[in-house]
Protein backbone atom coordinates (compact mmCIF):
# COMPACT_ATOMS: atom_id res chain seq x y z
CA UNK A 1 0.00 0.00 0.00
CA UNK A 2 2.99 2.30 0.14
CA UNK A 3 2.61 3.47 -3.45
CA UNK A 4 -1.02 4.53 -2.90
CA UNK A 5 0.02 6.77 0.00
CA UNK A 6 2.43 8.59 -2.33
CA UNK A 7 -0.37 9.40 -4.81
CA UNK A 8 -3.22 10.30 -2.47
CA UNK A 9 -2.69 13.99 -3.23
CA UNK A 10 -3.78 13.45 -6.87
CA UNK A 11 -6.56 10.88 -6.35
CA UNK A 12 -10.13 12.18 -6.16
CA UNK A 13 -13.50 10.64 -5.42
CA UNK A 14 -15.20 9.91 -8.76
CA UNK A 15 -18.60 10.77 -7.27
CA UNK A 16 -18.01 14.18 -5.72
CA UNK A 17 -14.37 15.11 -6.43
CA UNK A 18 -13.42 15.07 -2.76
CA UNK A 19 -10.06 14.09 -1.32
CA UNK A 20 -9.46 10.43 -0.51
CA UNK A 21 -7.74 8.94 2.50
CA UNK A 22 -6.40 5.45 3.04
CA UNK A 23 -8.22 3.61 5.83
CA UNK A 24 -7.46 0.28 7.42
CA UNK A 25 -10.35 -2.05 8.30
CA UNK A 26 -10.43 -5.51 9.91
CA UNK A 27 -10.81 -8.26 7.35
CA UNK A 28 -14.18 -9.96 7.11
CA UNK A 29 -14.62 -13.22 8.97
CA UNK A 30 -13.86 -15.56 6.11
CA UNK A 31 -12.06 -18.75 7.06
CA UNK A 32 -8.81 -18.80 5.15
CA UNK A 33 -6.10 -21.35 5.90
CA UNK A 34 -3.37 -18.95 4.76
CA UNK A 35 -4.52 -16.34 7.30
CA UNK A 36 -4.46 -18.90 10.09
CA UNK A 37 -0.91 -19.93 9.25
CA UNK A 38 0.39 -16.42 8.47
CA UNK A 39 -1.38 -14.02 10.78
CA UNK A 40 0.79 -11.03 9.78
CA UNK A 41 -1.85 -9.06 7.83
CA UNK A 42 -5.27 -9.19 9.43
CA UNK A 43 -6.54 -5.97 7.88
CA UNK A 44 -7.66 -4.70 4.52
CA UNK A 45 -7.33 -1.21 3.11
CA UNK A 46 -9.93 0.96 1.41
CA UNK A 47 -10.04 4.51 0.15
CA UNK A 48 -12.53 6.75 1.96
CA UNK A 49 -13.80 10.04 0.55
CA UNK A 50 -13.45 12.81 3.13
CA UNK A 51 -16.37 14.73 1.57
CA UNK A 52 -19.13 12.18 0.81
CA UNK A 53 -17.86 9.23 2.93
CA UNK A 54 -18.04 6.71 0.08
CA UNK A 55 -15.53 3.88 0.27
CA UNK A 56 -13.63 2.30 -2.60
CA UNK A 57 -12.06 -1.13 -2.50
CA UNK A 58 -8.43 -1.86 -3.18
CA UNK A 59 -7.94 -5.15 -5.01
CA UNK A 60 -4.41 -6.53 -5.28
CA UNK A 61 -3.04 -3.05 -4.51
CA UNK A 62 -5.15 -1.40 -7.26
CA UNK A 63 -7.76 1.14 -6.17
CA UNK A 64 -11.16 0.53 -7.81
CA UNK A 65 -12.45 4.05 -8.36
CA UNK A 66 -15.68 3.33 -10.22
CA UNK A 67 -18.99 5.08 -9.61
CA UNK A 68 -21.48 2.70 -8.08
Amino acid sequence: MIWIKEYLHILQCPSCGGDLELKEYPKRNILNVDNIIDNSNNNEYKLLCKKCNKTYDIVEEIPILLKK
